[in-house]
Formats: structure tokens, sequence, C-alpha cells
């Protein structure tokens, strides 16, 4: 790390929200930058994101739906010689079937095959999806609330062991419908509201010149995570063994009690301002920073922080559960909403935002499960989709940190969306065509959650930060619990619809980064009171152009 200029100490009450802002971005550029302390939690938060993968893209195996015929018939209404006959596994439904044999050629075992989800149970299918996407959304929402008022280490312990849990209970209830149906809630839930809350940590814990690194890495887990999964799939080809490789992989996050640390700028929020001092210096001492100059004018800087965050304490007049009871908890959190209500540029930040996490959130679930519109082995388009993807990832995060974040955003979601409306007009016998057309559009869509994830930890305060992120990602997987729908009610009128539906909404999302403000080169803030309507906006600058 370059040395860093050394400043004269101030008098620290004369400093204002503004520079604290920065100050912390210089306390973590003293403390080593980007040093072996981020890319150690990096390398942990990557397998949590795999794992997040695994079970949030695993019903494209789980739940794959194998062609089938009639196996037994009623004794009463014996089946018709056409029926009986049947060894082509046509999937044609009679009311005298009372079981189906599958074709196996592709899965063996399924929650279709193994409660006979085809036909008149078919509804049962989309009910498992439907609420495993509920469960994150209620988790999503709770766990971001919970962070930001008992620290982020605190949900990432409690949902990982909770998700451990489920995933191993999901196995010994495999033989009951309902009884998967009730796990998935909390399997889902658990492990994706822990995502949330580290993506936010990790932001939190990274220098502004590398939180696009940052982001990208945490999305490449999920590109990985899919490749294996497909792989571990192809091999297994079992959901049951499936979830015992889930299980298993689940128990790697008992090691986050022993790895993961605080977030400082959690703390300094608190008021916990040692354990936030003994956080920093723990990140210096790992980044092999030792320079006692630089030590030094990292705690002149502390105490200058310190001295603001006091003040902000008093004047909002925050104890943390002063009387320590639960209403105590349920009047501030009321009485903390109902501030937060009242910041308009908050509200319209949060407005704004919730509009590309529900279209990007739809499309890139979607997209996923329009591998059925297309001939190709689903196992190995899920891997060259997955791989083209990081690739593209790759390009963007060394594009994403030279260019402003809101252009980038705007020109990537409509470019996704434009080839997503394409794929409309593309003939179904071009088969080769469609297959590669597929994985263009799941590149750039898959592309934007990564630009999407790292601007949204931007564009919000640290009091509100894993609250907000939570609740707007709830947005999204409302889109991925509609996604389904639109697959496979869309594909039954045209099979290049569904992709085309999702490319109108990413359009749509672009246009939402022309009023938003920009946050390349800008510290993150520190409370609600810090946001303010920039001017600095694509169409704000347009607008100042054209007047000239």
């Amino acid at each position: 790390m370059a040395d860093a200029p050394i400043e004269k100490s101030r008098d620290p009450l004369k400093i204002s929200r503004e520079e604290q802002n920065q100050h912390l971005e210089d306390i973590l550029e003293l403390s080593g930058g980007f040093g072996r302390f981020q890319v150690f939690q990096l390398v942990i938060s990557l397998i949590l994101s795999i794992l997040c993968s695994c079970n949030h893209l695993g019903a494209i195996f789980v739940s794959f739906s194998p062609r089938f015929r009639c196996g037994n018939s009623s004794p009463v209404a014996p089946l018709d010689q056409n029926l009986t006959l049947d060894e082509t596994f046509s999937s044609n439904c009679s009311d005298r079937c009372l079981t189906h044999e599958f074709d196996e050629s592709t899965m063996v075992r399924t929650f279709v095959t193994d409660f006979d989800l085809v036909c008149d149970r078919l509804y049962l299918l989309p009910t498992l999806t439907g609420v495993y996407m509920a469960g994150i959304v209620v988790f999503n929402g709770a766990g971001g609330i919970l962070s930001d008022h008992f620290g982020r280490r605190k949900v990432i312990l409690f949902l990982g062991a909770l998700h451990i849990l489920s995933a191993f209970v999901t196995i010994l209830v495999s033989s009951s419908y309902v009884g998967i149906m009730v796990l998935r809630f909390f399997v889902g839930g658990s492990i994706h509201a822990s995502w949330s809350a580290f993506f936010v940590l990790a932001s939190e814990l990274t220098v502004e010149r590398r939180r696009g690194v940052s982001g990208g890495v945490l999305n490449f887990g999920w590109n990985l995570g899919t490749i294996f999964l497909a792989t571990v799939a192809f091999l297994l080809r079992d959901w049951h063994l499936l979830q015992w490789v889930f299980a298993g992989m689940s128990l790697v996050m008992v090691s986050y009690y022993f790895l993961v640390l605080e977030s400082p700028r959690w703390l300094l929020r608190q008021g916990k301002f040692i354990e936030a001092e003994n956080v920093y210096f723990r990140i210096a001492k790992a980044n092999g920073v030792n320079d006692p100059t630089v030590l030094e004018l990292m705690q002149q800087k502390l105490d200058m922080v310190r001295t603001v965050s006091e003040s902000i304490l008093i004047e909002q007049d925050q104890g943390f559960l002063k009387d320590g009871s639960f209403r105590s908890f349920l009047k501030q959190a009321q009485e903390r909403i109902a501030e937060l209500l009242r910041n308009q540029e908050l509200v319209k930040r949060f407005a704004l935002m919730s509009i590309p996490w529900f279209a990007i959130g739809m499309a890139s679930y979607g997209i996923h499960f329009s591998a059925k519109l297309v001939a190709f082995d689903i196992f190995s388009l899920t891997i060259i989709k997955e791989a083209t993807v990081i690739v593209t990832i790759g390009v963007l995060v060394a594009f994403y940190a030279e260019m402003r974040r809101t252009i980038t955003l705007f020109l990537l979601c409509g470019l996704s969306g434009g080839f997503c409306i394409a794929f409309l007009f593309l003939d179904e016998s071009l088969s080769l065509t469609r297959g590669i057309w597929l994985i263009v559009c799941q590149a750039l869509i898959t592309s934007n959650f990564f630009l999407l994830n790292t601007y949204t930890a931007e564009v919000f305060s640290t009091d509100v930060r894993n609250s907000v992120f939570s609740l707007i990602e709830s947005f999204g997987k409302f889109g991925s619990l509609l996604a389904p729908f639109v697959v496979d009610l869309g594909g039954e009128t045209h099979r290049g619809l569904p992709p085309a539906v999702f490319g109108m909404f990413l359009v749509l999302a672009a246009a939402v980064f022309l009023f938003m403000p920009e946050t390349k080169s800008q510290p993150l803030t520190q409370g609600v009171e810090d946001l303010k309507d920039e001017k600095n906006s694509i169409a704000v600058l347009c607008s100042s152009r054209l007047r000239k």
C-alpha cells in the first residue's frame, strides 16, 4: 500500500458529518486498503455464495419435471388401448391413471417423481417454489432489520445455525410433501438472509475503489455454485442425494463463529467505540500494517469520528434498548420507522430501487427456467451459461471501476432488455441460435445483479443499509416467485414470449438509473441524515447541459 498522506491533528469537535464519512474511508485505507484481511473475507463469503446458489437454483434439478406416461389404472375404469400402449412418455394426462411412470434419462428422482406432481397435482410443484421464495421475503425483511439493530455478525451466525438445522431435518422428512414444503421456507429464508447480511458486511469492510471487486466475487460464487450444482446433479441425478450434499456443505458455516468480525461502521453507529477501534486495528494487523505513524493517524481519525458519532446519538436520543425489554425494542422500532419515512430522499431512493430489483429478480431467475424453451441438454446448457456469466462479470469488474455506476447500470439493463425482447422474433427451428441467444441473455441479466448489489449497498447509509438492502431484495424475490409462472404459462402461448416479457421489465428498470445519484468515488454514508439529493444523476446532468 502506498504511504498515506499524514494530516495534522485537528480539533475533533470541528469535524462535520460529511468529513466523518470520508474519515471512515481513510481509516480503511490506512488499515491496509484491500489487503489480506479483505481477501480472506471474500474467500469465506465466496463459500456462502456457492451454498446459497446451490439451494436457490437447485429447483432446476430437484423440481425437474420429466416426461411421463400412465402407470397403474383404475380397475373400475380400465385404460383405453392408446394409453396402455404408451411407450414414449408422451406426458398425456387421464382421469383413469392412478400413478405415473417417469422418464429417468435426465433425473432419476425429483420432487415430481416422488410425489407424482403432474396432471391434477401439478399445482403442488410451483407451490414448493412459492413457499421457498416466501421464506426469502420474510427472512430478508426480518433479517435486515435485526442486522441493523443487533449487528451483522450475530444475524449471520444465527441464520447459519438455522440453515444447518433445516437442511438436515429436510432429509429426515423427505417422504412427506408437507414436511418438505415447510422446511423449504426455512432453508431458503435462512441461507439467503445470511448472504444478504454478509454482502452488506463485505461492502462495509471494503474500500470504495475495490467495492466493485468485492461485489463481483460474491456474485462469482453464485455462478461457480451453479456450475458445481449442475455437475453434481449430472453425477447423482437424485434430489435426496443432492440434499445430503447441500446439508454437508452447510456445516462450513460453523467456522464463521471464529472467522467473521462485526462491522466497525455498525459498531460506531451503535456507540460501541472501543469495539469498533479494536476491529479496525485487528484489520490493520491482519494486513501487515505496523508503522507507528500510520497507526497513530488511524487513532486520530477514529477520535474525530467518535466525537461526531456521540453527538449524533445524543441528538437522536438513541439508547440501545434502554430498559432491555422487548416492549422498548418495539417502541424504538416504531419511532425509528416513522422517522425514516419522513426522510424524503430515503423514501425516493427506496421506491426507485424497488423497480430494478423486481425486474432483474424476475428476469434472472426466469431465464434459468427458460432453458426448457430450447432443445439443449439441461446440464450442459446450465454450465455453459454460468461460464459465460463469469467471463462477463470479470470484464465488468474492471469496467465498473472506471465508469459511472448509474451509466453502467442504465446501459447494461437496456442492452439485456433488448436482447431478451429480440428472442421473441427468433424462429423456433433455429435451435442453435436460440440456445446461444439465451446464453447471452443470461450473461447480461446476471451481470446486472453484480452491479445492482454493489450499487444498492453504496446508495444507502450504515444505520439502515442492511434493512433497506434486504427489503428491496425482497422485491427481487417476489419477481422470482412470478418468473416460473411467466415461463410456464407464457411458454404455452409462444416459446419466445417469456424472455420478451423479462426484457420489457428490464427496459423499464434501465430508466430508473437516469434519476439515481452517482456513487463512484463517494464514501459510504453513516446515517440517513447524510443522504442528500446530490444533483449528480444522469437526468440532472443532461438537463444542465441542455440549458447551457
